[in-house]
């Protein structure tokens, strides 16, 4: 039996954004069916329709943080210009970000709040494997003794988040959304330390 127009993926999509804020603001524990609901303009009956329950609901807003993240990065056309990709990879990276804050916030925020699946350097997920590859092929073309390709991603990773949480933060001096070029020379920067004769 098909659901109800009121239970579609709209709703559940409705609902896994305002929970992400949520656990973004003040982590899991402030998550309450009752307020969530009423944000949202349904019942609590829709979301144990939709999810069976507030566990349920949490893990399904960290599966889709993880899934949209992993997408943005996966999504990344693979050239034949691995540094071209490296700074492509890390456009994306800040693009999603700013598109989604509060999915951001729940990736990257405190581990504690959320489940174990976000990926993580120890535990490499999709989502890293492009900027993995990327490394990879560019020590293929331009091999170099300063690092190891996960000292070199990592290095990347770290400097494409930081600045990107920064920005989110408003604490670049061109404010949120407005620091691209200042984005870009900095990934850029990066890219080119660790492959200066590119």
């Amino acid at each position: 039996m098909p659901r109800p127009r009121k239970y579609d993926e709209s709703t559940r999509d409705l609902l896994i954004e305002q929970a992400a804020a949520v656990i973004a603001q003040a982590g899991t524990e402030a998550v309450a069916l009752r307020p969530l609901a009423r944000a949202c303009g349904c019942t609590t009956t829709t979301i144990y329709t939709l999810f069976g329950g507030r566990d349920h609901l949490i893990e399904a807003v960290t599966s889709s943080v993880t899934e949209s993240f992993t997408a943005s990065q996966q999504g990344v056309p693979r050239t034949s210009d691995p540094l071209s990709d490296l700074r492509a990879l890390g456009l994306a990276y800040r693009a999603w970000a700013l598109e989604h804050p509060a999915f951001y916030a729940v990736m990257f925020g405190d581990r504690k709040q959320t489940s174990d699946q976000r990926p993580a350097f120890g535990q490499p997920g999709a989502a890293i494997e492009p900027l993995i590859d990327a490394v990879q092929r560019s020590l293929s073309l331009f091999p170099t003794s300063a690092g190891t390709t996960e000292q070199i991603s990592t290095s990347i990773w770290a400097g494409v988040h930081g600045w990107t949480t920064l920005e989110l933060a408003g604490m670049t001096p061109q404010g949120p959304r407005r620091s691209v070029a200042a984005y870009y020379a900095h990934l850029d920067s990066i890219v080119r330390a660790w492959f200066p004769h590119s």
